[in-house]
């Protein structure tokens, strides 16, 4: 009997072993993440680790937040009990436990406030739930009742039907008609319980009605009452929501310390993983794993998202959630939820017809399968959560395994009997390889490679060694015992663009310690060295190709998107938030940012790859308020203030400070700042979380991509200060607004001296009273095309612009396909992208972060007046008027915030603009009277100090209202008749244009637009007056003759060139100025280049035999007159070059000439055609032309 009980485990640790050649995948919670032939440490938060079925296995558990203080939460203080009558409370420490013990009748809390609305939350029930859990030790048999309430309170009646009717029309919260008009009353939960002598968790429940959330101040009440005179005690105690999408439960969670969520990894594993993507096997294949639930309270608990494999929900996917399974194909199989109260050994397997579901070993559940192949690529791989109901396992996994085939059912028989784990080691014993991927390669790439992590038990020398059918390469290098970096280079310019083998090993003294084959594939250059037109996709419904026909060449996207973005030829911008991560990190920014490593880490060898925008619209997420429920920010505040932050004396959006009766203001509105200032400053500057989590995720990218250029948006006092460029929205319809809006968000970019990326739209949602009728169908109007081509000269002059993003380019998808929402309209993205290919992305190249001229006019907004000018957001709709009529009459302005004031001063200024100085810092107040002596000071109706040399204009804001607006408007037009900086002018013979100067060593760059517009015959009415938009109307442009005048820089002009048809401008003098005509058709604007001398050559060198797998330059200048070389200005070159077989190369495109002087790179491929190669050059401003050939052996 023993040898026969010994062959069968013989033959089941064999059969087991058979296995092991079959496995893809595998989470043991033993050992790192066994993952292809590699392997990668998950570095889960210890607190989730627990026995498994063997050895280790990981609790994952839903995101939530105890909301007791810690010193309640872990008994410690009497600050947050109240013994009741007859009753003891005392507080001991027993090795790592704070412990509450109760002699006598019991205790009760004090009120603890809890914060159950959250914009991002989301109801499926009429009523939301708040659970108290704790666990108690008493003598056996001895009873007690806890109790869990709601502080009652009343609510204006108003407020109730204001609630009843915001969600009149949900049904899902609308369940019953019997409360359709009222309120359901709390809840209150209470149980008795009986102890058993040992430590037991017991919870309660209280539920509230969900249409109160928003209206109510939610506070609870704990209360427990012992049943016998022997002493309780009571320890981990947590008060959490529950009943809250997309868990539909009131069992309460693993206890959190107080005040403190759960860490992100322990709520499931998230990966994206180029490795993963590759492997996973689609047509057929088996999940194999144990689970249990564990019940630790009276409350009924279960699991739900198991595992998941996909990109979203309505692509093929595999998952196991609650009660359903999805194997990669259209269909789902329902089935029976089994509750997993012990350990349970689940499996699904699959093929290209069926899947099939097992529990212990027995099939459970069979389903049709219909499988058509697809690509994995951006598809996310999860354990312990289903991102496609957004809901963790709350349950514990053990051997989690992927098999890259259908397993028998007596396999599968043997998997859940096992009395130990497949003994399969994936890791080498001297040498670990982490999972890495195979970037797309680009000929232009100067460092292009592929970055492996290995671990290496010890000290040792290897040897790297590439192959491919263009290159081999073998490279030495020293490991260190741990971890290592190593990178196998590439040198993708030797070959022209295609793909073939490729193979990488890892050996040391003649073993072969790791070995990878897969393909590689090059692409032709991808100049990220221009300018980026970036989109965001058109909210992800926009297809490549439209947005390619825009002109546009990058798109922001998440790094489950990146593949597809890389894959369609653009660059990609990874939009990066994790902001959402840092209430469950405790607000530890730098544990929150290294979390991203798992998911980016298969960019960082991407070219293509330029950028990376880091938290967008997300400043401010937690305001004062939420300071007291996270006392970490409270902490935070103070350690970095010196003070005890006064959170209810200011507010942010609008930022006010809101201590006026216990400041001083002298007659003069003068004060010295105080707290709230103070705090509200330091805040805004570098005190919200977001700018602290920029800076460690920004970090943490730089290691990756030391080169990637860091990004966010809107702009926002501070928000620029750890990126590498900021960027800014300008959404609204009409010029002046697209402007005043720009050249406010560039000024926060221009203090802390970083590149500037204006934001346009197709269409934005505070347009939405502009619509149009066909054919008895309503429609929204996106923008004309002519009103998108003013913008974009606008966004290329009112600022010096590095690039270009579109918010939305849905619109005009939308109206040139299926008009479900969009008047119909077409031939839009062909009109602008003919527009942006032709004129626009040259010229833009040439503006291209380019300075300009001193501004004299500051409209000055320091913090020191605004927090105290502020309300109700006029002073925002006040500064939105003087950004308007400033940038409508072409005035050359410089908005001065207190940072910009405290670096540059007033001295550049001959007029200072100070809207609504109700009050004023001393430090401004003297430095306005200092200002003075050269400056007009310009004040309006609120300001309540005198200065020298003052203009005080009857003006309070009283609505968008250009009547009221008048007298400011008229100073304005005034003022416009002064040099406020630029030394030139353009009128339109009709209406109004507008026109920005930029300077670049030594050459002057004149833009001009038309601004000119009619409603008339596009189906648009004219904006009501008081809308928030003013005056604006849908644009529909008008052509118009224009004069532009301007001041030379010497007393004779040498050359001016107008950028679109390089045609050279014949000036005439008259009035010490010089003047010229030209015509602007609707929404056009023109660039004008002057020179302070005439080119009249372009000269290009290049080696007269080209050499196989070299690269030559080809060598340009520029030249004038009489043989002297061009030193000033920047100019854009054009090449065309075709090889030997008269195909145009991957290096034809624009080219920047700085000075005069320009080395183009030509990257000779092996395969290269041979011949005579031909180099066609232009120089887009002068039109200047010149051609070299070569020849190649």
């Amino acid at each position: 009997m023993k040898k026969l009980l010994f062959s069968l485990l013989s033959l089941l640790c064999l059969s087991l072993s058979a296995l092991q050649k079959d496995l893809v995948l595998r989470f043991d919670f033993d050992t790192p993440a066994a993952i292809g032939g590699t392997s990668l440490d998950l570095q889960l938060p210890p607190t989730g680790t627990v026995p498994g079925k063997f050895g280790n296995g990981y609790h994952f558990q839903r995101s939530s937040f105890n909301f007791l203080p810690p010193e309640m939460a872990k008994p410690a203080s009497a600050e947050f009990f109240q013994s009741l009558p007859g009753s003891k409370l005392a507080f001991l420490t027993v090795g790592k436990d704070k412990l509450l013990q109760v002699t006598g009748k019991g205790f009760s809390s004090k009120k603890i406030p809890v914060q159950l609305w959250n914009r991002r939350s989301f109801f499926t029930y009429p009523e939301t739930a708040l659970t108290y859990s704790v666990w108690v030790k008493g003598e056996k048999g001895s009873k007690i009742t806890l109790e869990l309430a709601f502080v009652p309170e009343t609510l204006p009646e108003k407020q109730i039907k204001a609630a009843l009717d915001k969600f009149a029309k949900n049904k899902l919260i609308n369940k019953d008609p019997a409360y359709a008009d009222k309120l359901r009353s709390d809840t209150i939960g209470k149980q008795t319980f009986i102890l058993n002598g040992e430590w037991q968790r017991f919870a309660v429940v209280v539920r509230t009605d969900v249409r109160t959330l928003q209206i109510r101040k939610h506070q609870a009440v704990i209360k427990a009452e012992n049943h016998s005179d022997k002493p309780l005690l009571f320890k981990e105690m947590q008060l959490e929501h529950t009943l809250v999408y997309p868990y539909n439960t009131e069992a309460p969670t693993g206890f959190l310390p107080g005040n403190s969520a759960r860490p992100v990894l322990e709520s499931g594993i998230r990966l994206s993983m180029d490795s993963i993507r590759k492997i996973f096997p689609k047509k057929q294949g088996t999940v194999s794993f144990f689970v249990k639930v564990p019940t630790e309270t009276n409350l009924k608990s279960s699991y739900f998202g198991l595992f998941c494999f996909g990109v979203g929900w309505r692509k093929p996917l595999w998952c196991m959630d609650g009660n359903r399974i999805v194997a990669g194909a259209p269909q789902t199989l329902y089935f029976r939820q089994e509750t997993f109260s012990k350990w349970t050994h689940v499996a699904i397997s699959w093929d290209e017809s069926k899947f099939i579901y097992y529990v212990d070993g027995v099939r459970k559940g069979e389903s049709k399968r219909t499988f058509t192949d697809f690509s994995t690529d951006g598809y996310l791989f999860c354990v312990g959560k289903n991102l496609w109901s957004e809901r963790s396992a709350d349950a514990i996994l053990d051997e989690f395994l992927v098999f890259s085939r259908t397993l028998k059912p007596d396999e599968i028989k043997q998997l859940a009997t096992a009395n130990k784990p497949i003994s399969a080691s994936l890791k080498n014993k001297s040498l670990n390889v982490l999972p890495f991927s195979v970037p797309v390669f680009y000929r232009n790439d100067p460092d292009a490679g592929i970055t492996v992590e290995v671990v290496s038990d010890k000290a040792q020398e290897v040897s790297l060694f590439t192959i491919t059918d263009f290159w081999n390469g073998h490279e030495k290098v020293l490991l260190k015992p741990g971890k290592n970096q190593v990178r196998f280079k590439m040198y993708p310019a030797l070959k022209t663009p295609g793909s073939g083998p490729l193979k990488l090993y890892i050996e040391a003294k003649g073993q072969n310690l790791f070995s990878y084959t897969g393909t590689y594939q090059i692409r032709g250059a991808l100049r990220k060295d221009l300018i980026r037109f970036i989109s965001w996709g058109g909210e992800g419904a926009v297809p490549f190709e439209y947005e390619k026909k825009l002109g546009i060449n990058a798109r922001n996207g998440s790094a489950a998107k990146a593949a597809e973005i890389i894959d369609q030829g653009m660059l990609l911008s990874l939009d990066l938030r994790n902001h959402r991560e840092l209430v469950r990190n405790n607000f530890d920014t730098k544990k929150t940012a290294a979390d991203v490593v798992s998911e980016i880490r298969d960019l960082r060898d991407s070219f293509a790859w330029y950028s990376t925008m880091l938290n967008s619209e997300s400043v401010g997420s937690w305001r004062f308020a939420d300071w007291k429920k996270y006392p970490v920010l409270m902490k935070y505040a103070e350690n970095a203030l010196g003070f005890a932050p006064p959170v209810a004396k200011a507010k942010i959006n609008p930022d006010m400070c809101l201590d006026h009766k216990e400041m001083q203001f002298d007659g003069n509105g003068v004060y010295q700042p105080g707290k709230a200032w103070k705090m509200l400053y330091w805040y805004r500057q570098k005190g919200d979380m977001i700018y602290a989590l920029n800076r460690d995720t920004g970090k943490v990218v730089k290691q990756l991509k030391p080169d990637n250029l860091l990004w966010t948006d809107p702009a926002y006092p501070g928000l620029f200060d750890s990126v590498d460029m900021g960027s800014d929205w300008a959404y609204t319809v009409s010029l002046m607004d697209v402007a005043g809006r720009l050249r406010h968000g560039w000024s926060w970019a221009q203090v802390y001296g970083k590149k500037y990326q204006p934001t346009l739209t197709m269409y934005y949602w505070t347009n939405s009273q502009e619509k149009a009728t066909l054919n008895g169908k309503t429609y929204f109007m996106p923008r004309s095309v002519d009103g998108l081509i003013a913008n974009s000269w606008v966004a290329a002059g009112v600022a010096p612009m590095h690039d270009l993003c579109f918010f939305n380019t849905y619109g005009w998808y939308d109206a040139e396909t299926s008009a479900k929402t969009y008047l119909p309209m077409k031939g839009m993205a062909e009109t602008y992208g003919k527009f942006v290919r032709e004129i626009f992305y040259p010229a833009a190249l040439l503006l291209r972060d380019t300075a300009e001229p001193q501004a004299k006019v500051a409209l000055f907004l320091p913090e020191d007046i605004t927090y105290y000018s502020e309300h109700d957001w006029n002073g925002f709709r006040v500064r939105t008027q003087w950004l308007r009529a400033l940038s409508q009459n072409n005035i050359h302005f410089d908005v001065v915030s207190r940072e910009k004031f405290l670096k540059d001063g007033l001295g550049a200024y001959h007029t200072i603009i100070v809207p609504m100085r109700s009050a004023a810092s001393k430090e401004v107040h003297e430095a306005l009277i200092k200002a003075s002596k050269h400056a007009k000071i310009v004040v309006d109706d609120y300001c309540t100090a005198t200065y020298p040399n003052m203009v005080k204009l009857n003006y309070r804001w009283n609505g968008y209202d250009l009547e009221r607006f008048a007298v400011c408007n008229d100073f304005v037009k005034e003022l416009a008749k002064q040099n406020t900086g630029r030394r030139f002018k353009a009128v339109g013979e009709k209406g109004p244009v507008m026109y920005f100067e930029r300077l670049h060593n030594g050459v002057r760059y004149f833009l001009v637009i038309n601004n000119l517009w009619s409603a008339d015959g596009y189906l648009g009415k004219h904006s009501v007056l008081r809308r928030i938009q003013g005056i604006d109307f849908k644009p529909h442009g008008v052509r118009q003759k224009v004069k532009l005048s301007f001041e030379p820089d010497r007393n004779s002009v040498s050359a001016i060139y107008d950028f679109k048809d390089a045609s050279k401008i014949r000036p005439y003098p008259k009035d010490r100025l010089w003047h010229f005509d030209f015509e602007l058709a609707p929404g056009e604007g023109r660039l004008f280049c002057v020179y302070p001398d005439r080119p009249i050559s372009l000269n290009v060198k290049a080696p007269s035999i080209a050499k196989a797998g070299s690269t030559l330059y080809l060598e340009c200048s520029l030249w004038g007159v009489p043989r002297k070389k061009i030193t000033a200005g920047r100019q854009i070159i054009e090449l065309k070059l075709y090889d030997g077989a008269g195909k145009l190369t991957d290096e034809s495109g624009y080219y920047v000439m700085e000075n005069g002087v320009l080395k183009i790179p030509v990257r000779i491929a092996l395969d290269s055609k041979p011949g005579i190669w031909r180099a066609e050059l232009r120089e887009r401003t002068t039109g200047l032309r010149n051609s070299c050939r070569f020849k190649l052996p």
